[in-house]
């Protein structure tokens, strides 16, 4: 009897003890009852505010063992499970979360825009353009809003078709380069923070 399982890379809980097979992974049988083995427990939370532990493919199938000897278990998905537990339910305020938005917009606009403008003047932005204007007009105008307006222009649409994002919404079905970046954030956080529960537990 083949049991497949397909554990997830992590698993929250706020306020729920009692962890199931069916809430960190995907269990497929076409002769095992399917639903037992969803329903089996195979972690409780100790009585603490917050937590965060582990459980290997290995666990499940030992959880899985107990009601189906004869299983042949097999794993397709990770081989640690990161568990993180929080005792009371965290509240969100939209008001709150407009707050950061708008702070986090500010930085990053401020930030940019130092950058930019850092940038301009290391590279002697001005004077390039004064070489262009001479160079296609033949005289030396005080200013050059063909170049400026022109560049500007190409630098939002250049930073637009970077991010993949214009007004909420994906140019393309490609991931951004920011999603991207968070998505290997996660993963290597879930990886230290699986190293340092690891370590905790050899400790004991």
């Amino acid at each position: 009897m083949d049991v497949y399982i397909m554990p997830q890379k992590k698993f929250v809980s706020e306020g729920t003890r009692v962890v199931q097979i069916k809430d960190i992974a995907e269990v497929y049988s076409n002769k095992c009852s399917v639903e037992t083995i969803k329903n089996t427990v195979i972690y409780v939370f100790p009585e603490v505010e917050y937590g965060v532990f582990s459980v290997s493919s290995i666990d499940i199938a030992k959880k899985i063992h107990t009601k189906f000897p004869d299983a042949t278990v097999v794993n397709e998905g990770e081989a640690e499970v990161l568990l993180e537990y929080s005792a009371r339910r965290r509240k969100t305020s939209k008001a709150v979360d407009f707050m950061k938005i708008a702070f986090i917009s500010a930085i990053l606009f401020a930030g940019g825009a130092t950058a930019i403008m850092s940038f301009h003047a290391d590279s002697e932005i001005p004077q390039i353009f004064q070489a262009y204007y001479t160079m296609f007009m033949g005289n030396t105008g005080k200013t050059q809003y063909i170049l400026e307006i022109s560049y500007s222009l190409g630098l939002a649409a250049g930073i637009i078709v970077f991010y993949n994002h214009f007004c909420g919404k994906k140019m393309t079905y490609d991931p951004t380069p920011i999603e991207v970046q968070m998505t290997s954030y996660e993963e290597q956080v879930i990886k230290d923070q699986l190293e340092s529960v690891k370590k905790m537990e050899s400790k004991k």
